[in-house]
């Protein structure tokens, strides 16, 4: 199942690729643990990568990256991937 987050808010680490309003990247949940916790919104799916298999959710992006601060390794991974969405590729995590 293919979940896709848009994460909200400047977080300052994805210059030079700012000023994207809104990040978007498929991430498989059980990698994230604890990331529930800063969901802005219930999913939704106001978006054309939504499907019947896959859940919208809005992050904020501050506080995904202050979460991901205590998980280096995850953060390594997950900024490269975030840094090919906001330049126009959009990562899938199998």
């Amino acid at each position: 199942k293919k979940v896709y987050y848009i994460l909200k808010g400047h977080t300052g680490l994805f210059k030079p690729f700012y000023p994207q309003p809104s990040l978007l990247c498929t991430v498989d949940p059980s990698n994230l643990l604890g990331l529930k916790d800063l969901m802005l919104k219930s999913p939704h799916d106001h978006t054309p990568l939504a499907n019947e298999d896959s859940q919208i959710l809005e992050i904020n992006g501050k506080a995904f990256i202050n979460w991901l601060k205590d998980q280096p390794e995850e953060r390594t991974r997950i900024l490269q991937k975030l840094r090919k969405a906001l330049a126009g590729q959009w990562p899938t995590f199998e």
